[in-house]
């Protein structure tokens, strides 16, 4: 687990850490040594702007539940809708039905 992951890199003999959007950010705890967690929101948000033409058009969309929060805080930021995909599973890694939650029509 993430404590396992810690201690292997400190015996390893990293000195200092840095991560790129953590999953949780008490995952920082784990380590004895410096950590620094890195966020892309804002890069992202950057590319956006740059890069795709009529973004104010747009809706962000989650492939799953799992992405949700990240996605609303790029559409808040970015002022624009958001969607998610709802995965139902009968068993692990097998996905037997997606739904899509939100309005993305014409978008």
């Amino acid at each position: 687990s993430a404590k396992l992951v810690a201690n292997l890199l400190s015996v390893a003999g990293a000195d200092h850490i840095i991560t790129m959007d953590l999953h949780a950010s008490q995952i920082q705890g784990f380590f004895d040594i410096p950590v620094d967690n890195l966020y892309a929101e804002p890069a992202v948000l950057k590319w956006i702007k740059e890069n795709i033409q009529n973004w104010r058009d747009c809706t962000i969309v989650s492939p799953d539940a799992g992405g949700a929060k990240r996605v609303v805080s790029i559409a808040d930021r970015l002022n624009v809708n958001f969607a998610l995909i709802h995965k139902e599973r009968a068993i692990a890694n097998e996905v037997e039905r997606m739904t899509l939650v939100g309005d993305v029509t014409n978008r």
